[in-house]
């Protein structure tokens, strides 16, 4: 998990990226059916039929190019009815298309969504076995319904698909992960100190993905070798150069939440200098009444953010004995969050802050992880030491 944001390497704490959403995401924000209104509804001419039931039509033909598979991310518009035309959900409406992936949502979604390319536009009539079955979504979709869909397929996130194993030029770790290199790297080793990003795809042996940077937002696994999530990505850090890409077979004992042995993949797509973890100066330091403490290393200009904004920032932190647990500048991209998303003690001490300022916390466990902590990296009750620098205020 991001230490600030339940995302990203959430996969290797929890496995929260693993769980699909059965449904749709149907607006929360209004109860009550709009009125039938029959009209609204496209006509299609041309109609047809799957064998599993599912009727489809283009209102408009996509791009030269294969459709997307089950395991990739979409980006759609959409607008969704009932037979007698009460519509129940528009993404339209709300002025934000949809992004989720293909083999997330009802049947038939996934079945439709495979027959369309980037920039096609369907009309779905999905029968209620492939939508929301016996159960129904209440208030809004009744058990059984059958619903029409008019969809605008908008962009694809193509998924990485397991590269095959190749036993003659496969290695063996002391620790039981069999590797191979699938690209050479041409830069620089990892050095113990150095801040590295890692890109990741993790399917079961079976091929099947359970998650991958793509999925993530292109989120990228990032520490120094000694820090990273799991001690056997460390090792294999340091098998690589800048660019090398790596297959490895990683025994289930290593990695225990997937249920099964995995295979990995993994790009070195960066190496950077971090900053140098020192405490507060106490001669420097300002104590809140909250009990937040923090020092001034460079004030920016203009305006503070406020708790409901977004902001960019550069970042690392440590627990107080110096040990790292995340840090966007081994990445090497300023990290984007909304500040009342984030952990209390980084929501009051970023609003102290203008954007160009440099800031040194020492955030208490009350107002980070608590009595929980965020295992495996930060304990129950942990005080974290942040370096943070506001790079700009997103409204």
């Amino acid at each position: 998990m991001n230490a600030l944001l339940a995302r990203g390497q959430g996969f290797l704490m929890a496995l929260a990226p693993f769980a699909l959403t059965l449904t749709l995401p149907l607006a929360a924000q209004d109860p009550t059916p709009a009125p039938a209104k029959q009209g609204d509804i496209p006509e299609c001419k041309d109609m047809q039929k799957t064998a599993s039931g599912l009727e489809y039509g283009f209102l408009k033909k996509g791009k030269d190019g294969p459709p997307p598979g089950r395991d990739d991310t979409v980006e759609v518009h959409y607008t969704g009815w009932l037979t007698d035309g009460t519509k129940f959900d528009s993404s339209r409406d709300r002025g934000a298309p949809a992004t989720f992936g293909v083999g997330g949502v009802i049947p038939g979604w996934t079945e439709g969504l495979q027959l369309m390319t980037e920039g096609a536009r369907c009309k779905l009539v999905i029968p209620g076995n492939l939508g929301y079955g016996e159960a129904g979504m209440q208030p809004k979709i009744p058990p059984n319904a059958t619903l029409v869909f008019d969809v605008e397929l908008l962009k694809v996130v193509r998924m990485p698909k397991m590269p095959p194993a190749k036993a003659e030029a496969q290695k063996k770790l002391d620790n039981g992960i069999k590797w191979e290199e699938l690209k050479a790297g041409t830069g620089d080793a990892v050095g113990d100190k150095d801040g590295l990003a890692l890109r990741f795809a993790i399917w079961k042996t079976s091929g099947e993905l359970l998650d991958c940077s793509e999925r993530q937002n292109n989120y990228r696994i990032s520490g120094t070798t000694s820090s990273l999530p799991m001690p056997f990505l460390g090792e294999l850090a340091k098998l690589m150069k800048l660019g090398s890409v790596l297959r490895a077979d990683v025994p289930q004992a290593l990695f225990p939440n997937a249920g099964s042995d995995t295979v990995w993949e993994l790009e070195l797509t960066a190496i950077n200098k971090l900053p140098v973890f020192r405490l507060l100066d106490a001669a420097k330091t300002v104590k809140t009444q909250s009990g937040l403490e923090y020092e001034v290393l460079a004030q920016g200009e203009g305006e503070s953010p406020k708790a409901t904004d977004t902001v960019v920032a550069h970042y690392t932190g440590w627990l107080t004995d110096g040990t790292m647990f995340d840090s966007s500048h081994a990445r090497g991209v300023p990290t984007p969050f909304p500040l009342n998303r984030v952990i209390r003690g980084w929501t009051e001490g970023v609003q102290l802050m203008k954007p160009g300022s440099s800031f040194l916390f020492s955030i208490p466990g009350d107002l980070a992880y608590g009595t929980r902590g965020s295992p495996p990296k930060i304990p129950a009750n942990a005080t974290l030491v942040f370096l943070i620098e506001l790079k700009e205020i997103t409204k």
